[in-house]
């Protein structure tokens, strides 16, 4: 199996005799070469001597790993290649989804927006306890041909972090301004020389076959664990041939917190309005968020208010809660200062995540637990961008709130894994599909894709939205009952930002209210052909929640609407779209 042209550039595994090779096809471990790998995802694992040279024909690429003691995981080959050893893991993605690639600067453009924003900035580090080991470096001398761009950094204090050592490099070729190749290792030790060594040992060869995920539907069992209600409710979901629906307006907030008063009368208020406006409907899911901090403030479950406003279960006529919980400390505004996820990782906020499961579990009632939505994006203080390139921080974050939720006898919870329609940054390893956990710790698919009404030209409906969206996840997915934890149409903001021009545009705010109409009537006739041929898109859906709430920018210091979301007296036309949509 062995070619000439395998060989690394420091000619180990041409001078060493190779022990054995493993053969993957399509992911799984073969005992030959197809007869046409070019249509298939072939990869070759060479042994000897202590080391592994990894083939990947359809990346084109050969690298040398520092040991031979690894488990490759090509589950999610179409994004990354992934080799786990005792020592260190590490993920290697081939990339080409620069949106740039039609600027003067592309490459410039998405490297300091989308991959080093976070892990070259001093504050962020400072702010996170994260140390450089060395400091970080663009050589054209250690692979001919090639820029390698070093992070190589330490967390500090790691607690019960296993793997606090992260050595980063984005190889790509000095004539490239839109292919490169990301090589993110945490290690248990200080690996920089292996690493390094690894980064030489990198060669490109001619592309064969398409790398391929796995060709696997997820099981969607009941836990056993879960209590009589939850149970009940969640085999209704499964089941059911309707949508439920939810609108938010206002979060719940704890009995400590100082708006608990304002925030108790405007949710009770903007829920009564919104009944009288939709004729009657009552909320069958009642939303709301909740932060692990505000600022340094701890931020604790809205028990009295979830009793007031919620304690739904499906059968009792009251609304189920959707409790949307977030690990940050800055509601994701501030990216570029603290984040808990890495203090979490180091099991700091243990007693804080067991008192919420203890509230949680007292709640009784069945909660559509929604833990860190739209983590695939730019704008989240748990997304990977943020959490030095590496999305297995959401992953392991995940599941250790899932164990600790486990260890606290919670049996009410059913965990959403809520990912936004689009993944930003336009990657392969930020791909939604690498934030996944293990499939016992999620038991609904989130969804979310919203139409922002504000340019007519860019106007998407709900159903190629959600055909989109459908595609994207009906392979994995279709077992699952899905909601739509999120989403919306606006009808215009105020001021809006054209990337193009670098300039801000400002115009009359609901100037597309029509669309905004145009756009419910058409998600609710696609609900009502839900059971036909061709409408399979929606069958899955059984839950929706409509956020009402705008987004805002701040120019100039005044505050203008940027998305306009919110179902105010200015779309009474919209609200009545949605109460007719709601009566059929």
């Amino acid at each position: 199996m062995w070619k000439s042209y395998y060989a690394d550039p420091t000619d180990f595994f041409a001078n060493a005799k190779a022990e054995r090779c493993d053969c993957y096809v399509d992911g799984a471990l073969s005992e030959a070469l197809p007869a046409k790998p070019e249509c298939h995802d072939v990869k070759q694992i060479f042994f000897a001597e202590g080391r592994a040279r990894v083939i990947n024909l359809p990346d084109g690429t050969a690298y040398t790993l520092p040991s031979a003691d690894i488990t490759p995981d090509y589950f999610w080959s179409a994004q990354r290649s992934r080799y786990v050893s005792d020592r260190y893991i590490l993920n290697v993605s081939r990339e080409d989804k620069n949106p740039y690639a039609h600027k003067e600067g592309c490459w410039n453009i998405y490297l300091t927006e989308w991959l080093e924003r976070y892990i070259i900035d001093d504050n962020f580090l400072h702010d996170n306890n994260i140390r450089r080991i060395r400091e970080t470096t663009e050589r054209d001398d250690m692979l001919a041909g090639y820029t390698v761009r070093n992070y190589d950094l330490y967390i500090n204090d790691p607690g019960d972090i296993a793997m606090p050592y992260y050595h980063i490099a984005v190889v790509k070729k000095i004539d490239s301004n839109i292919v490169f190749h990301l090589f993110v290792m945490k290690a248990a030790t200080d690996m920089t020389e292996e690493f390094d060594c690894m980064i030489r040992s990198f060669t490109e060869m001619w592309r064969i076959g398409t790398a391929k995920n796995a060709d696997v539907t997820f099981d969607c069992p009941t836990p056993d664990y879960w209590n009589d209600e939850t149970k009940a409710y969640f085999e209704k979901l499964k089941t059911q041939s309707h949508t439920e629906w939810g609108f938010f307006r206002a979060s719940m907030v704890d009995k400590d917190d100082d708006s608990f008063d304002y925030q108790d009368k405007r949710i009770e208020a903007d829920y009564n309005r919104m009944k009288t406006l939709l004729g009657g409907y009552d909320y069958e899911i009642m939303p709301t968020y909740t932060h692990l901090l505000y600022g340094k403030r701890p931020n604790a479950f809205p028990t009295e208010q979830a009793n007031k406003f919620a304690g739904g279960n499906g059968f009792n006529g009251k609304p189920v809660l959707q409790f949307t919980y977030q690990f940050t400390a800055s509601n994701n505004v501030d990216l570029a200062a603290y984040t808990p996820t890495f203090d979490i990782m180091r099991g700091k906020f243990d007693d804080q995540l067991r008192q919420l499961a203890r509230d949680i579990k007292a709640y009784r009632h069945p909660v559509l637990f929604r833990l860190n939505n739209e983590m695939n994006t730019d704008w989240t203080s748990y997304s990977g961008i943020v959490n030095l390139l590496d999305p297995d921080v959401f992953v392991y974050t995940w599941e250790r709130l899932y164990r600790i939720f486990r260890e606290e006898g919670v049996d009410n919870t059913m965990w959403i894994f809520n990912p936004i329609s689009v993944s930003t940054p336009y990657s392969n390893w930020g791909e939604y599909y690498t934030y996944i956990p293990s499939r016992e710790c999620v038991q609904i698919l989130g969804l979310t894709a919203y139409e922002r009404g504000n340019e007519p030209e860019d106007y998407v409906s709900f159903e190629l939205h959600y055909r989109r969206l459908y595609q994207k996840n009906q392979p994995y997915f279709d077992n699952y009952p899905w909601v739509i934890s999120e989403f919306g149409a606006g009808a215009g903001g105020a001021a809006n930002y054209q990337y193009e021009e670098a300039a801000w545009i400002y115009r009359p705010q609901g100037r597309h209210l029509d669309r905004q109409v145009q756009w419910i009537d058409e998600m609710f006739e696609c609900f009502k052909h839900r059971d036909e041929e061709g409408y399979e898109f929606v069958k899955n859906i059984k839950g929706a929640v409509w956020f009402g709430a705008n987004d805002y920018a701040t120019i100039d210091g005044k505050d203008y609407v940027m998305n306009y979301f919110e179902l105010d007296d200015g779309v009474l036309p919209a609200i009545e779209a949605l109460g007719r949509g709601l009566k059929q």
